[in-house]
């Protein structure tokens, strides 16, 4: 098991819904893909989703200076 399942299987469950606006023809790939490349689709998107909101919360210098 990789790292990457491991998360996902390990997060909460997934209630809420989000949309994301796509080109067409990435939706038709997406369509044709095997339930288990779309399985590991959507847990990538949402390790992405969980990178970011952690990135966002960065703050430069915050481990280069002791707090006073």
């Amino acid at each position: 098991m990789s790292e990457n399942e491991m998360d996902v299987r390990d997060m909460d469950k997934r209630t809420a819904d989000f949309s994301l606006r796509i080109p067409e023809i990435t939706k038709t790939y997406i369509d044709k893909l095997p339930a288990s490349m779309k399985r590991d689709l959507n847990d990538r998107i949402i390790l992405l989703m969980d990178r970011v909101i952690h990135e966002a919360s960065y703050t430069p210098g915050r481990y280069l200076k002791s707090e006073n």
